[in-house]
């Protein structure tokens, strides 16, 4: 009896330790540092939360992440640091408690790791762009920074306190605030509030480009042109007529002049032309030499069709043109130095024009445009730009209070 009792408690005690050794393994390692970077667009937007693990943990280490209830998960998995398509998925496990989802996973190739979460767009009021952005860790960790990407040249107007903007790449910032031993359950918290510059050229603020404003220019300085030189050709014909009646000293031929051109007139442009062109063909009354006549009239058709020619460019200029599945709007003339290629999501029922319009009419007030097509088949864009004076990032912000702009889901890492 008594040797039974001795292997029973044995028994229990070897159950115990291996159920302890289990937990043990089983319980998640704490980051040793998380970022989690807010990627806003008016559209939709995503966090990115990226962990790291001490350098002292070994593999396979379990690890955790936690995020709202209810959040909508795009990816879990692990982070190498080379190429992004060759980051492994990793499988979890989910788990609800307290207003809190926390996916756990195995790390077995990498101590860094990474959610992302689809979350709401930027807030936008016409002027003013305002991010917020809030985690809570569920677990104690060294050090938390939250992270808003803003477009590079952003004007911060508003910010949580002991938040700072940290240089970032060619097209974006990045506003920083670092919680240094974050404890579980405490709520953390980022604002921002910006404008975005727009380049733009003297008479962007009524809704013209610079280089609508610059065809406007030509055509009206063309308009002017010609009809001075309209006024001077009349001006001529008259005192050459004038001349013309005070040196003739032939009634017979003063009565002959206005039968030739009128005959000429005729063939020239007709009944309706020669009423229209008065004295400036000569007549009856001026006694118009006939090839003063013809050169004005000659004259007088060539500014005329100078100044249709000049409308029909400015209208061509401006005006989108159709051609297959694209509808094309060109700013100014020119090859332009670089071509962002913006996804876009307009829904079936919107006409494709009237979708373009709102394209091209919030493309406007940005200077540095050469050409924008919208090709409605991929439901893309592609706008040539010069980069010293716009960047891709200014071309999206301005996009945005359209709504057709698609949810920027690429993945990188946080700075």
């Amino acid at each position: 009896m008594h040797r039974s009792l001795t292997r029973f408690i044995a028994a229990m005690v070897l159950v115990f330790i291996a159920a302890t050794t289990s937990v043990a393994v089983a319980a998640p390692i704490p980051w040793r540092g998380v970022d989690v970077t807010l990627h806003a667009e008016q559209s939709g937007s995503v966090i990115l939360i990226s962990g790291e693990l001490p350098e002292t943990v070994p593999l396979p280490a379990e690890a955790e992440f936690s995020v709202p209830t209810g959040s909508n998960i795009q990816w879990i998995g692990e982070i190498l640091g080379g190429d992004p398509a060759a980051d492994p998925e990793l499988t979890h496990t989910k788990s609800t408690a307290n207003g809190t989802d926390t996916y756990r996973f195995t790390l077995t190739k990498s101590r860094n790791a990474q959610i992302e979460v689809l979350t709401d767009g930027i807030a936008f009021d016409g002027s003013l762009y305002s991010m917020s952005l809030t985690w809570t860790p569920s677990q104690d960790v060294s050090e938390v920074r939250l992270i808003a990407r803003v477009p590079r040249g952003a004007q911060v107007v508003t910010s949580s306190p002991e938040g700072s903007l940290q240089p970032g790449d060619t097209e974006y910032n990045y506003f920083t605030k670092t919680f240094t031993d974050a404890q579980a359950g405490q709520r953390l918290d980022l604002a921002v509030g910006y404008t975005l510059p727009v380049v733009a050229t003297e008479g962007a603020g009524s809704g013209a480009s610079g280089s609508q404003t610059v065809s406007l220019a030509l055509l009206i300085a063309l308009a002017v042109a010609a009809l001075i030189a309209l006024v001077v050709v009349v001006s001529r014909s008259k005192r050459t007529a004038s001349h013309s009646v005070m040196s003739d000293v032939g009634e017979h031929e003063a009565e002959a002049i206005p039968a030739e051109v009128t005959g000429g007139a005729e063939d020239a442009v007709g009944d309706v032309a020669e009423d229209a062109a008065g004295d400036v063909i000569g007549s009856p009354t001026t006694g118009g030499h006939p090839g003063s006549g013809k050169r004005t009239l000659l004259t007088g058709s060539v500014i005329g069709l100078l100044v249709v020619a000049a409308v029909i460019v400015g209208a061509q200029t401006t005006k989108p043109t159709m051609a297959g599945g694209t509808i094309s709007k060109t700013y100014s003339p020119g090859e332009p130095c670089e071509i962002a290629t913006i996804q876009m999501s307009v829904s079936g029922e919107t006409n494709p024009e009237d979708a373009a319009d709102a394209i091209f009419a919030a493309l406007g007030p940005l200077g540095g445009l050469n050409t924008a097509t919208y090709d409605v088949k991929s439901s893309s864009l592609s706008v040539g730009y010069c980069e010293s004076k716009t960047t891709e990032a200014a071309i999206r912000e301005v996009l945005a209070p359209t709504g057709f702009v698609a949810p920027d889901a690429q993945s990188s890492p946080a700075p």
